[in-house]
């Protein structure tokens, strides 16, 4: 590939591209049994500390600062490298050589679930059509093959927003690219490219059908997060509002439309399949407007320096924005990493020079302090983390009880006590432990960062405990709403109501579990379905024999 580049700069590594290569491959790779999340905390916290130790380096003897620093062939072929790596991991993984991290999806990748698989494959994608069009006739064959391994490892994950993203880089690609290639004799031509658009049409519509289901539900997450965005439009509601703030809004959506269709995919939402709806729901109208001016104005840089790279510029962001409309492929330092590349082709190459006056040593000073205290703040953060999972283990273990002042000393002292999961995990080991009035005291502050269906429940158990039926009812009734579809809420209601005496309720809502809707007929739906039946059966024949 030497030499290969008319546009992409052929220099050499320095040690910032070296930097940026080791992070990036750690953001893909890097896992560990030591942490709770055993596929995104050691991700997070490598590129966050790698990161901070490359701000300390600058500041201490960077003299210059390059807008365009990513803008070269040593990135290029060493990103497409560590996404083929990621191509051949999940292939393998796929045929069960490798275990998944995932209990419902055979491939995952290096990743939680096939969304951040799909992201690296999606972000790769253009890079490998990049050197295919730079590449002489035999020489591109075995990168096409890489391409069609990379596309039929998407397919493999089952990921739409995948397969629909590289489509449209794909596309992207080939108008924006210059000459006479393959790529643009194949697009430019009416005749080719209208079987095309049918093609991919009907492709989009076929992996419509696939998963019918969890479109549809995403058109419900949709429909709600409008709910919350009209109701603070121009601010949003807040950092981090969406997932403390989302499920209420759900379960308010089915209290006003008990009779919806879409009550049967409701489900615990976290993230509203959109990234830039979450920026509205956070940010509002604002601050969407914000993000589509900064990316706008280093578009049209890059529209006016009229380069080569561009193609390949536009083909990485047009698949990423594809891939933020319908995933989440934000959630994952990777997918930032491989945005700051493709923005750093449309930058133009201006060298900021940073010398050693006062202001600049001062500077300097300041960046080198907050980034120490920043590494500082991460450590913490990971001994925390490491230490909850191995009193959580622990406690699943059978070792709740020994376990709390573990937990306790966690909630005090560490930064954990800022984490919605820590104290989620933390309410329901007190709640498992009978400290029912202290576990309430924790889920109602973990409420206030993270909310849903399970939240609920607990804290109704809670309440039902401690004597408080009544409030209990209005919290399992709450969490029934959140997820229509789930039994147990109305389950829970009917046993308040039963032990209490409450006859004529206890059969209401008998009777409603018995005509309720099965989605899935797991064990316990079956037990709970069969003792409203008999329930009924019994008080019905008694108040009978009394008439």
């Amino acid at each position: 590939m030497v030499n290969m580049y008319t546009q992409i700069k052929g220099k050499r590594p320095n040690i910032g591209l070296v930097l940026y290569i080791s992070i990036f491959t750690g953001s893909v790779f890097l896992t560990s049994g030591k942490f709770v999340n055993t596929t995104n905390s050691p991700k997070f916290y490598f590129s966050i500390l790698a990161l901070l130790a490359a701000v300390i380096l600058f500041a201490g003897v960077g003299r210059q600062l390059k807008l365009n620093s990513l803008n070269s062939q040593f990135t290029l072929e060493l990103v497409y490298a560590v996404c083929l790596l990621q191509v051949i991991y999940g292939l393998v993984q796929f045929v069960g050589w490798v275990p998944s991290n995932h209990s419902y999806f055979a491939l995952t990748g290096s990743f939680d679930n096939p969304a951040g698989f799909a992201a690296v494959l999606t972000a790769g994608f253009p890079l490998g059509l990049y050197i295919v069009s730079k590449l002489q006739r035999w020489k591109r064959y075995g990168i096409i093959v890489c391409q069609l391994l990379t596309l039929f490892a998407v397919i493999l994950a089952r990921s739409r927003a995948g397969i629909l993203a590289i489509v449209f880089s794909l596309i992207v690609f080939a108008v924006t690219s210059r000459g006479e290639g393959w790529l643009n004799w194949i697009f430019l031509r009416k005749w080719i490219l209208f079987p095309v658009v049918i093609v991919i049409l009907g492709g989009a519509f076929l992996l419509y059908q696939q998963k019918k289901e969890s479109a549809d539900g995403r058109l419900l997450i949709w429909q709600v997060s409008w709910q919350m965005i009209k109701d603070k439009p121009l601010l949003g509601h807040g950092y981090g509002s969406f997932q403390a703030k989302y499920m209420d809004y759900q379960a308010a959506y089915f209290k006003e439309h008990p009779n919806s269709e879409l009550a049967m995919l409701a489900d615990n939402v976290k993230h509203p399949f959109n990234e830039f709806l979450k920026v509205v729901v956070e940010f509002g109208i604002a601050g969407l407007l914000l993000v589509l001016a900064f990316f706008v104005g280093i578009l049209y840089t890059g529209i006016k320096m009229n380069v080569d790279s561009n193609a390949l510029a536009f083909s990485g962001l047009s698949g990423l924005f594809v891939l933020a409309c319908f995933s989440y492929p934000f959630q994952y330092p990777s997918s930032w990493l491989t945005l700051a590349f493709y923005l750093s082709l449309l930058l133009p190459e201006k060298k900021i020079m940073i010398g050693y006056s006062k202001v600049n040593v001062g500077l300097r000073g300041v960046l080198a302090i907050v980034s120490v205290l920043g590494i500082v703040y991460v450590f913490l953060q990971v001994q925390a983390e490491m230490k909850w999972k191995e009193i959580a283990l622990k406690s699943l273990n059978g070792e709740t009880e020994e376990m709390l002042p573990e937990y306790e000393k966690l909630y005090r002292n560490s930064p954990l006590m800022e984490d919605p999961f820590f104290l989620y995990n933390y309410g329901a080991e007190l709640n498992y432990a009978g400290q029912y009035a202290r576990s309430t005291a924790i889920l109602v502050e973990c409420k206030r960062k993270f909310n849903d269906y399970d939240l609920q429940m607990l804290l109704a158990d809670n309440l039902e405990q401690t004597g408080e039926t009544e409030l209990a009812i209005q919290q399992f009734d709450r969490a029934a709403n959140m997820i229509p579809c789930r039994f147990l809420p109305l389950y829970r209601i009917y046993l308040c109501h039963r032990k209490s005496g409450n006859l004529s309720k206890a059969l209401k809502y008998a009777s409603l579990i018995v005509a309720k809707q099965v989605k899935v007929n797991s064990p316990s739906v079956k037990l709970i379905k069969k003792e409203a039946r008999e329930f009924l059966k019994e008080n019905l024949q008694g108040l009978k024999e009394v008439s």
